[in-house]
């Protein structure tokens, strides 16, 4: 159990820094740079990330139940898998280099789906730290897992800014996305190797299941009382 739960953490701190790393060409940012080197305008950049968060918190309250099913552990792989090959379906339009509707639909609707994939991981992402290393532990993981990826941004951030001064944005945006590709898929691979360290959850059947709605969490108390500070924090980011 000790070298299971050992394992477990050092997995879990390298598969979050890459996948916080790789989440990094997806958003904020360096694809709205990407947008703009294409020629988009302002208002088509602000569509597209209006989109994207709608998509965003629409699969996530839609799919509030989907780390209910099964093991989370492997489902928290397979949202990772699509998330790593819609990368590759950025590069065409890295070589294409249009501002046309068509170039913009189609890159929105990668945007989209990687967005979906984001959301149905953060599902499965507050509830995978207690099969795999339990809440006494989550705290230092997290923490460590937050200084290793902190400084993987900082020096990817500072590759790319100074790349962008002797390369084609779109050229950078293209080897960016292939990078991406690979962490993505190392951080599902590495998630797909994790072991339970207590019994899966195992569904309810269907006499014994209770009857409940995807948007009752909007019901909830505590949804309303957070509110105020959860506009504040969208502000703020």
């Amino acid at each position: 159990m000790d070298n299971r739960l050992r394992n477990n953490k050092i997995r879990s701190i390298f598969a979050l820094a890459l996948r916080t790393a790789a989440l990094l060409a997806c958003t904020g940012p360096i694809m709205q740079t990407f947008l703009a080197s294409l020629g988009f305008s302002s208002r088509f950049i602000y569509i597209n990330t209006t989109l994207v968060q709608t998509a965003n918190i629409l699969t996530s309250s839609l799919c509030s139940q989907w780390a209910d099913r099964g093991s989370v552990i492997k489902r928290s792989a397979i949202c990772e898998i699509p998330h790593a090959i819609l990368y590759l379906c950025y590069i065409p339009l890295c070589l294409w280099k249009s501002a046309s509707f068509t170039s913009f639909a189609i890159l929105t609707g990668i945007c989209l789906l990687q967005s979906a994939c984001i959301a149905l991981y953060t599902v499965c992402e507050y509830k995978l730290p207690y099969f795999i290393y339990g809440p006494k532990d989550y705290g230092t993981v997290l923490a460590v897992s937050g200084i290793v990826s902190a400084l993987i941004s900082l020096g990817a951030g500072i590759l790319i800014t100074r790349l962008s001064q002797v390369m084609d944005y779109s050229a950078l945006m293209m080897w960016a996305c292939i990078v991406s590709f690979v962490m993505m898929g190392i951080s599902a691979l590495l998630h797909s190797l994790q072991k339970p360290i207590q019994q899966m959850h195992q569904p309810a059947s269907r006499d014994t299941a209770p009857k409940q709605h995807a948007l009752s969490i909007f019901r909830e108390p505590v949804f309303r009382r957070m509110i105020p500070a959860n506009l504040f924090r969208g502000f703020g980011y």
